[in-house]
């Protein structure tokens, strides 16, 4: 009996010991298992850091080389990985990063980028969808939107150095002054006095009145008027009817869709009943997200700001308020401003060479009293050059008033100083992971 239970015993113990072999066995299999899992999951994390650095570098390219951005063919898909992207990232590498220009037009362009990473045996993939506005159009030198409800004006013995870009109506009188530039305009013209473009393209109705004068050719989808001791050196071409009244004098020939109404002493060299398609496009006016520069920016002030003196203004500036301004810059920076700015008096720069400024205001912005300024100006509210005020540089405004022997003259070399990014809009239409 005693035999029995002793054996009994040996059995028990051994069970025990193989159902204890057995959970020893597998609490190393989950240890192991949860060691792997977790070095699988720092791998794949690594790997989708390198892929993300990758879609990162790439619209940081878009962004800053816009000429590149253009340069893409449509549906065609660029690799930039190696020659444009090291493929060696933190420890791993990018196995590529693709480019494919989607969809373009003349305010934003997009592009779908796709980033694969790898570190080690592991591979992850980033797709990003983006839309990327056009940079500011510096380049146009000149350009108001004129709404119907806050027209532009030029008058007044004021001087215009810069081709123009009009999107609205627009009335020229009192002896303002367009130096040999061309003006475009989306909706009709009134010429009063002087005006001398070298040629004047409008979406709509053209008169030359009052002794007004083009120094150029006119083009128009609308009716052409020419009266009142007018004169026009160039040619004349319209889709609608061209008027001539006594004492009106026009250089060239006259082209008209429609008749010619002729009582002044020209003779020769007028065609009716043409069949010409003058018509073109007016880009819409540009707008810009300011919100982006208040996350973005080097520099924030809360408040309104009065800057004077010698200013060191490299980097990006953003003012939540009005701004006062005057004095000496140095650097190519960015000063963005949720409020108004006023120039209190003359604004230069140290190097004009090499200095830039460019101002992007959500309100108005001023120069009055003779303030000479050197900068780069957007505002969709109204910009005001008055009273022997000089700007050189570039304005882009929705309501542009110039008066009272104001002057505007495009600063090319300014405009090319600026970088592109600084006014380049980004916008993730979608972000999807593999």
């Amino acid at each position: 009996m005693l035999y029995n239970q002793k054996g009994y015993a040996l059995i028990i113990v051994l069970m025990m010991t193989i159902v204890l072999f057995f959970i020893g066995s597998a609490a190393l299999t989950m240890g192991g298992s949860v060691r792997k899992t977790a070095v699988l999951e720092t791998e794949q994390k690594k790997a989708h850091y390198i892929a993300e650095a990758g879609i990162e570098k790439a619209v940081d390219k878009a962004k800053r080389e816009s000429a590149w951005v253009e340069s893409l063919v449509l549906n065609s898909e660029y690799n930039l990985v190696p020659d444009v992207i090291p493929a060696g990232y933190a420890d791993g590498n990018l196995v590529h990063v693709k480019v494919r220009k989607e969809f373009y037009n003349d305010s934003k362009t997009t592009l779908c980028i796709e980033s694969k990473g790898q570190y080690r045996d592991v591979y992850r993939e980033i797709r990003v969808k983006v839309d990327l506005g056009k940079p500011m159009p510096f380049y146009r030198g000149l350009w108001t939107e004129s709404p119907p409800g806050a027209p532009s004006a030029f008058e007044n013995n004021s001087v215009i150095g810069s081709n123009m870009l009009i999107n609205g109506d627009i009335i020229f009188k009192q002896n303002c002054t367009i130096l040999d530039k061309d003006v475009i305009v989306g909706g009709s013209v009134v010429i009063e006095n002087n005006m001398n473009a070298r040629n004047l393209k409008s979406g709509g109705r053209v008169t030359v009145s009052n002794n007004g004068r083009v120094e150029g050719n006119i083009q128009a989808v609308g009716d052409v008027i020419v009266k009142n001791n007018a004169v026009v050196t160039g040619d004349i071409r319209s889709m609608g009817n061209i008027t001539l009244e006594q004492n009106a004098v026009v250089g060239g020939d006259v082209w008209a869709n429609g008749v010619v109404n002729n009582s002044s002493s020209k003779k020769e060299g007028i065609y009716p009943n043409q069949s010409m398609d003058l018509r073109f496009t007016v880009h819409p006016f540009p707008e810009i997200d300011l919100d982006w520069y208040h996350k973005n920016a080097d520099y924030y002030y809360s408040g309104s700001q009065t800057w004077s003196g010698d200013l060191n203004l490299n980097g990006l500036f953003y003012i939540d308020g009005n701004l006062k301004i005057q004095g000496t810059y140095s650097g190519v920076g960015t000063v963005v401003v949720s409020g108004t700015v006023t120039f209190e008096g003359n604004l230069g720069c140290t190097d004009i060479e090499q200095d830039d400024l460019c101002i992007l205001c959500a309100g108005n912005v001023t120069l009055i009293n003779g303030a000479q300024v050197r900068a780069l100006v957007y505002s969709p509210a109204i910009v005001t050059i008055d009273n022997n005020a000089v700007l050189r540089g570039s304005v882009i405004a929705r309501t542009l008033i110039q008066n009272n022997k104001a002057k505007f003259y495009f600063e090319p070399k300014m405009e090319n100083n600026q970088p592109d990014w600084v006014t380049t809009s980004l916008q993730i239409l979608s972000w999807e992971e593999k």
